[in-house]
C-alpha cells in the first residue's frame, strides 16, 4: 500500500489545528440557527496510488449540501452530494484518461455558528474511468474540512479527502485536495432602509 507524500500528514494536522484555535478565539457568530442549503464550486487535485500508473490531476466539482445548524456540537449535522470532474495521463503509454467521481457525506462542524467552522467527513461513492476496462468502482473516504465565512452567504472553503478505491479485490489510497467558494442560500444581504 503506497504512502502518501511525507509532507501531507504534518500539513494536514497543522492547518486543521491552527484553524481550530483560530476558531476557538472567534467570538462572534455569524449563522443563526437553522437548517441552510449551499452550492459550492470547487478545484483542486487528485493523487492516485501508484498502482493506478496514472499522473496526479486537476479535479473540478460541485458540492450540494443541507446543514442543520443547532445550538451546539450535539444537535448539528450536515449531509452533501459532491459531483468531480478530473482529466489524468497514463504514466505507460501517455494516454488521456477523463473520469469522474459521485460522492455522498456526511459532515459534522466542531464550531457550527463560528466565522471559522472547521469540520470533519466520512461518505461513500464511486469512481469513473474510461480506461480500459472501464467501470464504476466503488469508494469511502474521511477527512477534514474548513469553511472561512466572509459574510453570512459566502465561505470559503478547503477539503482535504483520503479516499479508499475498491478495484479486484484490492485497496487503493487517493488523496484529493480542494479549495473553493460556498453560497449558502437564503442568508443575502439584507439593504438598510
Amino acid at each position: 500500500m503506497p504512502k502518501p507524500p511525507f509532507f501531507i500528514r504534518p500539513t494536514i494536522i497543522c492547518i486543521f489545528l491552527f484553524l481550530s484555535l483560530n476558531a476557538e478565539a472567534e467570538t462572534k457568530k455569524t449563522l443563526a440557527p437553522g437548517n441552510l442549503f449551499s452550492l459550492t464550486a470547487t478545484a483542486g487535485g487528485y493523487l492516485f496510488a501508484g498502482t493506478d500508473h496514472l499522473e496526479a490531476a486537476p479535479i473540478y466539482g460541485l458540492k450540494l449540501g443541507y446543514d442543520i445548524l443547532g445550538q451546539s456540537l450535539a444537535d448539528s449535522l450536515g449531509i452533501e452530494a459532491t459531483f468531480n470532474y478530473l482529466n489524468t495521463e497514463s504514466t505507460i503509454d501517455s494516454s488521456i484518461i477523463e473520469g469522474g467521481l459521485i460522492r455522498i457525506d456526511a459532515t459534522y462542524p466542531f464550531i457550527p455558528r463560528g466565522k471559522v467552522v472547521p469540520l470533519i467527513a466520512v461518505g461513500a461513492g464511486t469512481i469513473y474511468l474510461n480506461k480500459s476496462p472501464s467501470k464504476f468502482k466503488p469508494l469511502f473516504n474521511y477527512g477534514p474540512s474548513v469553511k472561512y465565512f466572509l459574510n453570512d452567504y459566502l465561505a470559503l472553503r478547503l477539503d482535504l479527502r483520503h479516499l479508499l478505491v475498491y478495484s479486484d479485490a484490492h485497496t487503493r489510497n487517493n488523496f484529493e485536495f480542494t479549495t473553493g467558494f460556498s453560497y449558502i442560500f437564503g442568508k443575502e444581504k439584507k439593504k438598510k432602509p
